[in-house]
């Protein structure tokens, strides 16, 4: 897919909150499971991890 950063590093850029929020539209938009936030993510943002 070539992308510069995977999910995580993103997480350390700008925030779990808004990666899992930006996934969450993209899957709806596009109805698409490739853009639905891993489970991983879900649970450190619903822990109240913080990567920033």
């Amino acid at each position: 897919m070539n992308y510069p950063l995977g999910p995580l590093a993103w997480c350390d850029r700008i925030g779990i909150d808004h990666v899992q929020d930006v996934l969450r539209h993209l899957a709806t938009h596009y109805g698409e499971d490739r853009y639905r936030a891993s489970p991983l993510i879900a649970s450190l943002r619903y822990a109240g991890q913080r990567f920033y």
